[in-house]
């Protein structure tokens, strides 16, 4: 509370009073709106989203599928494969992409659960997760085998290009 009676504390402390005012009302504007839609809005994201309309399963895929539509996350998941053990040190190395890009594109791959990282002295040693994998494959799979049992009949064989 200001005691002071400076005439430019009064008004500094009116204009903050109004503010938390319009705050509030604006603040109760937006609960009243949140509570007719079925938008969620991330503001960190600046993204809309309607997950609650999807299913956990086709939000799961989709991600996943985020996640892997990437060459250079594809790239470093078939080095490590093809290494056919966990890599430790610098995979930058062995892609032709700059440490920053490989890092960038490990992270998205640790945070699916598609590959661990686990720090080992100076170095980290990169796996692939087989379980994980398994599951999103799993998902992929049952997925698709509903889409690839629908009988369509095409006019035009050509039209997967």
């Amino acid at each position: 509370m200001i005691t002071k009676t400076d005439g430019c504390c009064v008004v500094a402390a009116n204009f903050f009073q109004s503010i938390f005012i319009d705050l509030d009302i604006i603040n109760s504007q937006i609960n009243s709106i949140y509570k007719n839609m079925s938008y969620v809005c991330d503001i960190q994201q600046l993204v809309m989203i309607k997950s609650e309309v999807f299913e956990k399963e086709l939000q799961e895929l989709a991600t996943f599928a985020k996640v892997i539509s990437h060459p250079a996350r594809l790239a470093i998941l078939k080095y490590l494969a093809e290494t056919k053990t966990c890599i430790s040190g610098d995979i930058s190395d062995k892609l032709p992409l700059s440490r920053t890009t490989v890092s960038q594109h490990l992270k998205e791959l640790r945070d699916m659960g598609l590959i661990h990282g686990e720090i080992d002295g100076m170095k980290i040693n990169y796996c692939l997760c087989g379980t994980c994998i398994a599951e999103k494959l799993e998902l992929f799979d049952s997925f698709f085998a509903q889409i690839k049992a629908v009988d369509i009949d095409c006019t035009n064989e050509n039209h997967c290009n």
